[in-house]
């Protein structure tokens, strides 16, 4: 989004207003750009239950849930294309198809339950070849055969991958997730809401700051908060803001770009209708969690979260900070998908940057035999770790969050202990074993941490529990392992004596088991590996009659 959004002749808070100055021009550039009108891919199915950069617990959501429910509905293609990558990742999306449109975008289709015949022969193909589950088949160009022409049916809706049945849709430029709902009527006349506005100053910020309110403060909409509209701090200043988009699609919507700007000119822009895979991972960062967890709607930080003091640095760590102001004119601007932009305004007086030297970030924090590889993070520095015992960690404050995926190690010393050792985190009692990775040496296990928590190492000898199952003409199996969980990737199967397919489903742990050719009645030789992500693997062999 450039900067055409300008500002409009000043007005006196607290009445926050409606713009709709030449943000109209933004949205017919976005319109040209994007001429050729999509075909939605459901057909009538609109009923959208997650919305594009929705704070999910691990991520911000990178497109839109559709309601599906336990029919198949045909997935069609949206305009002419073909097929660029063909994948099945259990714990993520499942069965998912990624399609290339004819500007060089692509369109991601998500928790499919199979795709069109020929695109199912070539993802079983390389199953059999594999004997795994997962597939990842990417094409670098196209080819009769993964060619499509607008409204072909490209596959089928089902609840593969993480969680119930729904059907996950998104358009990505390059690396860079967009909002569907960019490209598809109706067209949004109703402006973002303001809900309210809070501001902090930097001798008093933490990672739990959630500031103090300016506009709105409890949420009721324009309410003015003691004060006024003027702010005066010895220190730098910096604003958190609640907002969204109520928008023409029956469900209220991210807002898509937030700005603020000092006497007309932007100082900060987050645009949160745009998530870049290949940038900066500072989307935890962005949103309060301490807030969140009150069950509020969203408060965004329009700034970059700061070092600690002794390691605060302006160039680094300034980003959204205004300092050095003097009755200076502050606008903050909440921009949605049609052009519509909502503003509020202040006086703001800030003083200067502390003049220190700053220390060099430290690259880990250690404590006992964990390490939190915090490299030049400079929202990891926060960070307080405390040793609950030799297996067990703290990291806090409460609702304190990384700016992205941090790597948290522990040392492995006893050799003998490295056998079935993994990584949790602790809700209560219940323990959720994360994706280990051993480094080469085999004397450190890490893997990726998004927040603080309780967090340990545990140890698990058993391998996981199998049952197998014949249902009608067709065998199944199911697979529970309640400390550190299947590895799905483990799984391997044959059939008297043929490889076959264990397609794994993430929730139920378990699915069905495809053969090339169908099973006739009787009894069939069934061999079957699988292992946990401790380590710990087992081979089945068992006869199992289908009547």
């Amino acid at each position: 989004m450039d900067d055409s959004l300008r500002s409009p002749a000043r007005y006196q808070f607290p009445l926050a207003r409606t713009l709709s100055w030449g943000c109209l021009l933004l949205f017919a550039l976005l319109s040209a750009a994007h001429a050729e009108d999509l075909l939605w891919p459901l057909g009538g199915e609109k009923s959208i239950t997650g919305g594009f950069a929705d704070t999910r617990p691990d991520h911000f959501h990178g497109g839109l849930d559709i309601h599906t429910g336990p029919e198949h509905l045909p997935v069609m293609a949206p305009a002419d294309g073909w097929i660029e990558r063909i994948q099945i990742v259990p714990p993520g999306y499942g069965h998912v198809l990624y399609f290339r449109l004819p500007d060089g975008r692509t369109a991601v289709f998500g928790h499919l339950d199979h795709f069109n015949p020929v695109l199912e022969k070539m993802m079983r193909d390389s199953q059999l070849v594999t004997g795994s589950c997962s597939v990842d088949l990417l094409f670098d160009k196209p080819a009769p055969e993964r060619q499509f022409q607008r409204g072909d049916v490209l596959a089928y809706t089902g609840h593969s991958g993480a969680g119930p049945a729904h059907f996950h849709y998104e358009i990505r430029e390059g690396a860079v997730q967009t909002d569907p709902l960019l490209y598809y009527g109706p067209h949004d006349n109703q402006p973002p809401k303001i809900l309210s506005v809070r501001w902090t100053t930097l001798s008093d910020f933490s990672p739990s700051d959630i500031g103090q309110p300016i506009l709105g403060g409890g949420g009721k909409k324009g309410r003015r908060a003691p004060g006024g509209n003027a702010i005066s701090a010895s220190a730098p200043v910096a604003f958190f803001v609640q907002a969204y988009d109520p928008g023409p699609w029956g469900r209220n919507a991210t807002p898509y770009v937030m700005r603020v700007k000092v006497d007309g000119l932007p100082v900060y822009e987050d645009t949160t209708g745009r998530i870049n895979l290949a940038g900066p991972r500072n989307i935890y960062e962005k949103t309060v969690w301490p807030f969140k967890s009150g069950k509020h709607n969203d408060l965004w930080r329009l700034f970059d979260e700061p070092a600690p003091p002794e390691y605060q640095d302006s160039a680094r760590d300034g980003r959204g900070w205004l300092s050095h102001l003097n009755h200076a004119d502050v606008t903050i601007e909440i921009g949605d998908r049609g052009g519509n932009v909502t503003a509020a305004h202040f006086t703001v007086t800030s003083g200067a940057w502390p003049r220190v030297t700053p220390k060099p970030l430290p690259r880990e924090i250690r404590i006992g035999e964990f390490c939190l590889d915090t490299k030049s993070d400079p929202v990891a520095a926060w960070a307080r770790i405390t040793e609950l015992g030799s297996d067990e960690i703290s990291i806090g404050p409460a609702g304190f969050a990384f700016s992205g995926k941090t790597k948290l190690c522990h040392c492995l010393r006893d050799l003998e202990r490295k056998q079935g050792a993994f990584v949790y985190e602790r809700g209560g009692k219940s323990i959720r074993a994360q994706w280990p990775s051993l480094s080469e040496a085999g004397d450190t296990l890490s893997c990726q941490i998004l927040r603080g928590g309780i967090y340990g190492v545990g140890f698990d000898h058993e391998p996981p529990l199998l049952t197998l199952s014949a249902k009608g003409d067709r065998l199944g199996f199911h697979l529970t392992d309640d400390l550190s969980g299947v590895d799905y990737t483990a799984l391997r199967c044959t059939v008297d004596g043929l490889t076959a397919i264990a397609d794994f489903e993430f929730e139920e742990r378990g699915g069905d088991i495809w053969t090339r050719q169908p099973l006739n009645r009787g009894a069939h030789e069934i061999s079957f590996t699988a292992a946990d992500r401790a380590g710990n693997s087992r081979t089945w062999h068992e006869t199992v009659m289908l009547r």
